[in-house]
């Protein structure tokens, strides 16, 4: 009896279904890769700008308290001063001056010269930028300290100044705009930084001292020290701001990504001298 067996033949390849089906599949698995490859690249570059970003907010916050600390100081000129600009009932702090020469002080008991300034401000063009600005060729006399507009025009000439130095001490600060500002030349476009200064005894304290109108003893001496002739006097100034992660190298600072705060002080003690 002859046995007949059956063999299937081999398929000769794939149906046109099949083809789409695998086209389909391989398209979706080169996007998703293209996807993370993207997000990976994303994710690097931002990390990137956050360590630059935090780096140049450490810089900056070491810069201010050395400045702060090793700065000179007299009963008339209590080491630094803080500069603003008001518009709409709000004020921006946003300029420090140092009494910082860089030898000995040409009128130690009085106030500086200009020369003997060190300024932490911004670039009026640019207020992402954080400048520290100096003038050692200018060795005009400062205003009083109670004369805000006089200081406001003596930094509003200075940043003009070529002769000024400046250091960008860093190029990423968050700004905000201020809506509703009716002074003329008033930048609406301000940085996000703030500094705050604050003395023991207080300048209006002092000032009631030299009128008679507030005892020596009672003056609110920085710990409570003070003797008959000298007290001691504390100079204490906090600082704020905010910094935005570039991007790319060489990038304008986004204001849309999520900002880095920091947040500062820096003290300078001295011997306050009764007059």
């Amino acid at each position: 009896m002859r046995t007949i067996s059956c063999q299937s033949r081999g398929r000769a390849g794939f149906t046109l279904i099949e083809l789409i089906l695998a086209l389909a599949i391989m398209t979706m698995i080169v996007g998703s890769l293209g996807i993370l490859a993207s997000a990976v690249q994303d994710g690097s570059e931002y990390s990137n700008g956050y360590s630059t970003a935090a780096l140049y907010g450490r810089v900056v916050s070491q810069r201010i308290r050395d400045t702060v600390s090793q700065s000179h100081a007299s009963n008339g000129f209590p080491s630094c001063l803080v500069v603003g600009e008001t518009e709409g009932g709000w004020r921006f702090p946003d300029s420090l001056v140092v009494w910082s020469p860089e030898g000995a002080a040409a009128n130690p008991d009085g106030s500086p010269l200009v020369s003997e300034l060190v300024i932490f401000t911004t670039n009026p063009a640019n207020p992402h930028e954080l400048w520290e600005l100096t003038s050692r060729s200018n060795m005009n006399a400062t205003p009083a300290t109670s004369d805000e507009f006089a200081w406001q025009s003596l930094l509003a000439s200075l940043k003009g100044d070529s002769a000024s130095d400046v250091v960008i001490l860093a190029d990423q600060l968050r700004t905000a705009t201020v809506t509703g500002a009716t002074t003329p030349g008033f930048a609406t476009l301000r940085p996000c930084l703030r500094f705050e200064r604050r003395v023991l005894p207080s300048e209006a304290e002092w000032n009631g001292f030299l009128a008679n109108t507030i005892a020596w003893d009672n003056l609110a001496w920085a710990q409570t020290i003070h003797g008959a002739s000298t007290g001691m006097r504390q100079v204490w100034v906090r600082y704020e701001m905010q910094l935005i992660p570039a991007v790319e190298a060489g990038a304008e600072a986004p204001d849309d990504l999520p900002p880095i705060p920091f947040f500062g002080s820096a003290t300078r003690t001295y011997l306050l001298n009764r007059p």
